[in-house]
């Protein structure tokens, strides 16, 4: 018994005569090898499930600059689904956007959303061409971070990520121009990084004969902040103007995940370790 009370003396001197060096050893270890847990939650999830006017859906139209709102949801052409948003219903250029069925969590550090989308290249003179996209959309203004297709040519047309205040790129080197009258459903994939304020665009499902396979790119949204404009809400463009009747962006299976950065368990456990040892140096001084 005495053995083990002289042990824990020991102990305690060396932790009381080196709390210093102890608690940075334990700051640097938390700080090398803290890593973190993705905590995601879904904020908006729509496959859709009947033919209504896509303002039934919660969605707002943007009516300035003469802009229609006339698209609805109905059968289409899109990943074998039954119902999606169907442009060929729009009468010209449309703006809508909504914003989420559950708010961002706290500390929220990315925003991903992820759709199913149907255009058509140059065929017959059906291609889509003009203002068509989705993606992420301010809380007020008419600002966008998102995906969008315009097939108007062969060298600037195509996918294109964008952000406005932001940067843009192609997504693919050129746009493929052919005769087929159709481009059968693609997925396409966004995330909004608010910690390094940039944006992620994924276009999956494209035929490598013809733009080269999947293609991933990232932009900047801007200064530090400017993801934040975005985070709040999602956005649908199409275009009947400049596109044939049945040549605007189809859109459906949106979904809108939260991520949220947490530390391990193992570093929560160092940290209230290096926290104790501040106290007891506190007590002892």
């Amino acid at each position: 018994m005495m053995f083990v009370r002289r042990g824990i003396g020991l102990v305690q001197m060396i932790v009381r005569k080196n709390s210093r060096a102890l608690l940075f050893c334990l700051v640097a270890l938390v700080m090398t090898s803290a890593t973190t847990q993705a905590l995601a939650t879904i904020v908006y999830e729509e496959d859709f499930y009947a033919n209504a006017a896509l303002s039934g859906y919660g969605w707002t139209a943007d009516t300035g600059g003469g802009r229609t709102a006339t698209v609805a949801v109905g059968t289409g052409q899109w990943a074998g689904e039954a119902y999606g948003i169907k442009a060929s219903t729009a009468t010209g250029v449309e703006h809508w956007r909504r914003g989420y069925s559950t708010a961002l969590p706290a500390n929220t550090t990315s925003i991903t959303a992820t759709a199913d989308t149907y255009v058509q290249w140059n065929g017959g003179g059906q291609a889509t061409r003009g203002d068509n996209g989705f993606g992420f959309h301010s809380s007020g203004g008419g600002w966008t971070a998102g995906l969008f297709y315009d097939g108007s040519t062969a060298a600037t047309g195509g996918w294109k990520l964008s952000a406005t205040g932001g940067g843009s790129t192609l997504m693919f080197p050129n746009h493929y121009n052919g005769t087929t009258p159709s481009l059968e459903s693609m997925s396409i994939e966004l995330s909004l990084d608010l910690e390094n304020d940039e944006l992620t665009g994924t276009v999956h499902g494209i035929a490598s004969t013809l733009w080269g396979g999947t293609s991933t790119k990232i932009i900047s949204t801007g200064g530090p902040g400017s993801a934040a404009v975005f985070a709040n809400m999602i956005f649908y463009h199409t275009d009947l103007v400049n596109s044939h009747a049945q040549g605007g962006m189809d859109l459906d299976n949106i979904v809108v995940t939260a991520v949220v950065g947490i530390p391990e368990p193992a570093t929560l456990g160092l940290l209230s370790i290096a926290g104790s040892l501040m106290l007891l140096r506190r007590r002892w001084a």
